[in-house]
């Protein structure tokens, strides 16, 4: 009995790590990836309108993976300017990000919000 209680307690340690290692493992772009491409977003936006602007309220609107591999992830969403642009109100901007999973590492390989495409966006 005191065999098996110590063998018990010697895999108590794992049996308590592997759930969270599966957690960790999921299949998608994790949040704070996502929260990376956001925060360039914003320093985007603080590019091109200046100082005094930038990118809030950041909402996801859709995820889905791309391709049956699960390779390719895209993230759409919306974001608010603290205040507006001459007429152009600056809320629910709409933007995307798509994720491709590489060497079992996800990488950003598109942002809808790109400087260029902000000029744009905002006619300046």
């Amino acid at each position: 009995m005191i065999r098996s209680t110590s063998r018990i307690l010697r895999l108590f340690p794992v049996i308590l790590i592997l759930p969270l290692i599966f957690l960790s493992c999921s299949g998608k772009p994790s949040n704070s990836l996502i929260d990376e491409q956001f925060e360039l977003v914003n320093q985007n936006v603080i590019r091109v309108l200046g100082d005094e602007y930038n990118a809030q309220n950041f909402n996801i609107t859709e995820e889905l993976f791309t391709n049956e591999d699960k390779l390719e992830y895209t993230v759409k969403f919306t974001f608010d300017l603290n205040k507006e642009v001459l007429i152009f109100k600056g809320k629910d901007i709409p933007g995307m990000l798509i994720f491709e999973k590489r060497d079992d590492e996800w990488l950003c390989t598109y942002n809808s919000c790109d400087p260029l495409s902000l000029l744009k966006l905002f006619e300046l």
